[in-house]
Parts: structure tokens; C-alpha cells; sequence
């Protein structure tokens, strides 16, 4: 794992939508590292992109299609790199 992993997570606090489940879309181009943990349970769809997931002490390639389920105050984050957009320079 690498040694920025190892760092104390932090706490994220959900806040329940409008039917009582947090819903959340996130149409960033690249994820940064967020190491942190909450008490709700969390599933990820990755809808497209790739990187490193980071689950407790996991660390593991992720890429579209992906469907994980974490369970409660498990630290976790997702991170990758940020993608070209149509048009840009690489």
C-alpha cells in the first residue's frame, strides 16, 4: 500500500436524499486521493475511467463496469489520473 494510504482517514458525512438514500453523480475527470470512512454502507459503479481502489488494507486496479460494495466505516478512496479531454493536447 503505499506509504500516503497509511494516513489517519477521515470521516465524510452523508446526508440522506430525498427518498432517504444519498445519491451521488460524479462526473469529475480524475480522482484525486480522499482517504476516508463513514458509518453508511457505500456502493460504487464506475461507469467509465480506471485507477487504484483503495479498500481497508486493498489495493486494487479498477476500470469501467466495476460495482463494489463497502461496507461501514471501512476506509476506502478511489484514485486515478486525469484524462485528456477530446481536443487537448496530451
Amino acid at each position: 500500500m503505499e506509504l500516503r494510504a497509511r494516513r489517519p482517514p477521515s470521516r465524510e458525512l452523508i446526508v440522506a436524499g430525498a427518498g432517504g438514500y444519498p445519491l451521488r453523480l460524479t462526473t469529475q475527470s480524475h480522482w484525486p486521493f480522499a482517504w476516508h470512512f463513514h458509518p453508511e454502507l457505500e456502493l460504487t459503479w464506475i461507469k467509465r475511467g480506471q485507477g487504484l481502489r483503495y479498500v481497508g488494507e486493498s489495493v486494487e486496479a479498477f476500470a469501467a463496469g466495476d460495482l463494489v460494495l463497502i461496507g461501514p466505516g471501512i476506509p476506502h478512496t478511489w484514485t486515478s489520473q486525469p484524462q485528456p479531454q477530446p481536443g487537448q493536447d496530451c
